[in-house]
């Protein structure tokens, strides 16, 4: 059995992993935003799952992670994933669907995150 410890600290050459919306509106906000994002990072990669995305942070294979809109269906596995192997995460903090939230507005403004601690600053609040 192998352990995930997350990724290796100030490593040459980061990748950073995000998600792009379907409604072309967000996505195209989302694509300005990433230039800003980007800064430190050698090259950006999507696999087209978040909690896949997280569990990459995981076990080392991506820096970072960060998108914004995600459902928590979307994410809360890999994050999960993320945290138990001492990464740090951050999870939108949105009322429950059993409590009849989030709003689409709240859901769209929520980053989900992950990745070293000295990254953690690199993603909007």
């Amino acid at each position: 059995m192998t352990r995930l410890q997350g990724p290796a600290p100030d490593r040459a050459g980061q990748i950073l992993a995000t998600g792009f919306s379907y409604d072309p509106a967000i996505r195209a906000e989302q694509a300005a935003l990433l230039g800003g994002l980007m800064d430190g990072f050698a090259d950006v990669r999507r696999l087209g799952s978040a909690a896949l995305d997280l569990c990459m942070v995981a076990d080392g294979t991506h820096d970072a992670f960060g998108e914004r809109g995600l459902n928590e269906h979307d994410f809360s596995a890999g994050a999960l994933i993320a945290e138990e192997a001492g990464c740090w995460v951050r999870r939108p903090r949105l009322a429950s669907p059993l409590d009849g939230g989030p709003s689409d507005e709240d859901r769209l403004a929520a980053w989900t995150c992950a990745g070293t601690l000295a990254l953690s600053g690199k993603f909007p609040l």
